[in-house]
């Protein structure tokens, strides 16, 4: 009883393995965990990001396709060219290296569950190669899709809003990073509304929309945009609240919110100004100014004993 509980537990533990990492036969491989794509609308694109591998000791061509239902709807490109569609890319040996799965939905698509498969297999690189491959099945791995369309619109984005800094110059603009990760079943091109607001009171009020010459971001894909430079040029010293909505829609709005200063805040009440303060001591950086701070009393704790029996030695030669 105690062996087949053990058998019992080392099949449960290969299955687990088996499908948390890679799938690799005859050095090449690919994540095994099933693409599941659920509330796809027709004409939508999704993106998934797949991950191929190369155990073997020298470069290999990899040669990726889409099979069954969804055989027309994949397209796979390579990051570091992601206009250009391939069919195939060379690995350097013992490395990984991520493609980009794009599942485009053709109009017309019935409602329905719809599955496939995403294929690698190496792709020899003369003919005798060649005729040796075909005549193996096994070098060929294979990852499921399971592509479910509807035709109802689900919106579901997040905005990450990552300042330059907190700490402006007066007169320096202020430089806003975005990141959108779209989790919704259709493609969007959100607009950004952001007031800055200085004691209660709107002191900048605009709508920024989302750039002409990018693309849409594309379902369960992230995009960061162009970062937004407000000019705070005739703003006055002080403490701002910064309120930022990422409007989809009039039904899909989201808020953020964060708060900056700019040059010297001058209210003595105002623990930001013991933040300016100590940002300038690591040049702008607040975490810096924090770990200088940190390292001079680290510093002044070694030397006060060192202080102290050299004040003590002193005292024994004047007593002489």
């Amino acid at each position: 009883m105690i062996m087949k509980k053990v058998l019992s537990l080392i099949a449960i533990l290969i299955s687990t393995l088996a499908f948390s990492y890679p799938s690799v036969v005859l050095g090449i491989g690919q994540m095994t965990e099933p693409i599941i794509i659920e509330n796809a609308q027709q004409g939508e694109v999704f993106e998934k990001t797949i991950y191929l591998l190369n155990t073997e000791k020298t470069e290999a061509i990899f040669k990726v396709t889409a099979e069954n239902n969804i055989a027309g709807w994949v397209k796979f490109y390579d990051p570091k060219n992601p206009k250009e569609a391939i069919q195939e890319i060379t690995i350097p040996e013992n490395s990984r290296y991520s493609l980009i799965a794009k599942f485009s939905i053709p109009d017309g698509t019935p409602n329905g569950k719809y599955s496939g498969v995403i294929s690698v297999a190496t792709s020899p690189k003369d003919e005798e190669s060649k005729e040796k491959v075909s005549t193996s099945v096994s070098q060929k791995v294979s990852r499921e899709v399971s592509i479910t369309v509807v035709d109802k619109e689900e919106i579901n984005l997040k905005t990450s809003i990552i300042p330059k800094t907190y700490n402006l110059k007066t007169g320096e603009p202020l430089s806003i990073r975005i990141i959108y990760d779209n989790q919704s079943n259709i493609k969007v091109r959100p607009q950004i509304q952001l007031k800055l607001k200085k004691n209660g009171r709107i002191k900048h009020n605009a709508i920024y929309p989302y750039p002409e010459e990018l693309e849409s971001v594309n379902s369960f894909s992230m995009k960061e945009i162009t970062p937004l430079e407000i000019q705070t040029t005739g703003l006055e010293d002080g403490k701002y609240l910064a309120e930022m909505v990422t409007i989809v829609d009039e039904e899909n709005k989201y808020n953020d919110h964060f708060s900056f200063t700019i040059g010297t805040v001058t209210d003595e009440n105002d623990s930001s100004k013991i933040l300016n303060y100590i940002a300038r001591i690591g040049g702008g950086n607040l975490v810096l100014g924090w770990f200088i701070i940190g390292g001079f009393f680290i510093v002044l704790s070694m030397l006060l004993p060192f202080a102290n029996r050299k004040k003590g030695i002193w005292k024994r030669l004047r007593n002489r």
